[in-house]
This record gives structure tokens, C-alpha cells and sequence, in this order.
């Protein structure tokens, strides 16, 4: 098999050893960047499930990964190459690191690719997605339904939770739920706790 060229299932098991690790990875389902390798056919599913024809991430070359650069320690951005970091794409000067980054490394290597980040807000990386300006979001995106309308997702390569710590003699000590903090919180940032 052509290692630029790969069918949503095939693009799965190239990446499944990395993702059974532990935020979730946003894959298009058939968006603009998935390019058919025969311009003249398109991409058909058998009785079976699988694809009949192959797709191309991208250009073939260049796997590029939207994330925000800005959330440690999945993604941040660093000043500085190192062998942990990718450049991104959109910041003169600027690499990405953190967790969210090894994982699109090891994805792009199966590929056959080379990673790039693309720097962007979060609330912009699903239209990324979908309008083909990037790739594959490797970001802790979490699943809701009205994001699975638009795009796939594929196992997590890290599972992690929140919680709230205070100390033992705090007044908030027996508190079991996020409600047990009723007020005391502010308001919540958009996307704060459901990224």
C-alpha cells in the first residue's frame, strides 16, 4: 500500500496502536482535505464496511494538524526546534510541543507525512476541519452529537478527568458534585470544562 494513500479503515489501523494510549483525536469523516487518489472515481463503501477506493489527507505530504498551541501540557507553542517540537504553520518562528504533538508525529510517521501544526482558537477547529484548511484536529476535544453531525472521532489516546481539591477543613470538604460549589464558582469560560 501506497503510504500517502489510505482508506478511512486503513487510516485507523495505521494510527490505532497510537491512540489506545489515553483527549480525543478529531478525524474528517469525508471532508474537503480528503482528496481521492483517482480523480475520476469516488470513494465507495462495500457490503463489508470497507472502502473500495483510496483517500489522501491533504496534499499527501504535509499532515496539517490544528490545535491552539496554547494548552499546556497537550499543546503549547515553544520558541525554540527541538526533537519533541513541529513547526507551526501560521506563526513565524513558533513549534509546537506537548502530548497532543508526539501523537500527531506518530500519526504522521505511519503516514508517510510530515506534521505541521496549524495555531488556531478551539472554537475554530471544527470548521477547520470541515472547510479542508487542516487535516486532523489532535486536540482533548471531547464528543457531543451536534460535533458528530460534522466530523469523526476516533478512540482517545488519553483519558482524563476533572476535580476539584480543597482542604480537609474547608466548608467545602462533603461536597460530592459541582453543585455542592453553587456560587462560589463565577461564570464559566466558554468550553472551560467541556472542551
Amino acid at each position: 500500500m501506497d503510504r500517502n494513500s489510505l482508506s478511512r479503515r486503513s487510516f485507523v489501523k495505521v494510527t490505532g496502536g497510537v491512540l489506545g494510549a489515553g483527549g480525543m483525536l478529531v478525524l474528517a469523516g469525508c471532508g474537503p482535505a480528503a482528496q481521492s487518489s483517482d480523480s475520476g472515481s469516488s470513494s465507495s463503501t462495500s457490503a463489508s464496511g470497507s472502502a473500495s477506493a483510496s483517500a489522501t489527507l491533504g496534499d499527501g505530504a504535509t499532515l496539517r494538524v490544528g490545535m491552539e498551541a496554547a494548552y499546556a501540557p497537550y499543546n503549547w507553542q515553544a520558541s525554540e526546534e527541538s526533537d519533541t517540537t513541529i513547526p507551526i504553520e501560521n506563526v513565524d518562528g513558533g513549534y509546537a510541543d506537548g502530548y497532543d504533538v508526539q501523537i500527531a508525529k506518530k500519526i504522521a510517521d505511519g503516514l508517510g507525512m510530515d506534521p505541521v501544526a496549524v495555531k488556531m482558537s478551539f472554537g475554530g477547529l471544527v470548521d477547520a476541519l470541515t472547510a479542508g484548511q487542516i487535516d486532523i484536529i489532535c486536540a482533548g476535544m471531547s464528543y457531543t452529537a451536534e460535533r458528530a453531525q460534522s466530523i469523526d472521532f476516533s478512540d482517545s489516546y488519553l483519558d482524563d478527568g476533572i476535580s476539584l481539591i480543597v482542604k480537609k477543613d474547608s466548608k467545602y470538604a462533603a461536597a460530592t458534585s459541582i453543585a455542592d460549589f453553587a456560587g462560589t464558582l463565577g461564570p464559566r469560560p466558554e468550553g472551560h470544562l467541556l472542551r
